[in-house]
């Protein structure tokens, strides 16, 4: 009976998945690690259970066949987190190629996996897909950050600007120069 390489992937999927989340867990520092995997509540270790979640259904997806789009959004919070926290384009997409070699140690056990080579490439290669795909997610997320930090660095900007014209203006019109920074939001105020 010939098996294909989806119904030994499923079969394996425990093993595969745990050395996936192992290798990804690695990209982190030791102490990030010992946190993701201390326990599994979702709102006691949320970025853990994230990640962990994420990769399944990454994984169910290549597996079932799932079009890129679904893919997409099944890898999508983990990127966006990876976003920003401090990784480099190549090391927040890196992961998404790790799954090779958790499937390659996995399969290594099977004996001759000759008749599943052309099913392996394709599998592989939907994954080299689906990392370029994380690559076009991170950069996206990454561009969203920039801008909200240039959004925020004019707003300062502009109430600085602000502050100096009624200065200007106090000086002008001989008022005592009060250099009162403080704005609502800096008191409890309403933010608008």
């Amino acid at each position: 009976m010939v098996v294909s390489l989806n119904d030994t992937l499923r079969d394996r999927r425990s093993e595969i998945l745990a050395k996936w989340f192992e290798d990804t867990l690695a990209t982190y520092p030791s102490s990030a690690q010992r946190i993701f995997t201390s326990t599994a509540r979702e709102f006691a270790n949320p970025v853990g259970e994230t990640i962990k979640s994420g990769l399944e259904a990454v994984f169910d997806g290549l597996v079932a066949g799932d079009d890129s789009e679904r893919l997409g959004e099944a890898i999508d919070l983990i990127i966006r987190m990876r976003s920003v926290q401090n990784f480099t384009a190549a090391e927040a997409v890196g992961f998404v190629f790790s799954l090779k070699s958790a499937v390659r140690a996995s399969l290594s056990g099977e004996g001759n996996t000759n008749g599943l080579q052309t099913e392996i490439t394709q599998f592989e290669r939907r994954i080299d897909e689906l990392a370029l795909q994380a690559f076009d997610l991170y950069m996206a997320c990454r561009e969203q950050v920039y801008q909200i930090r240039a959004n925020e660095t004019q707003a300062r900007s502009a109430k600085l600007f602000q502050r100096a014209q009624q200065i200007i203006e106090q000086h002008a019109t001989g008022q005592k120069i009060t250099f009162d920074f403080n704005t609502p939001e800096d008191e409890g105020g309403d933010r608008q």
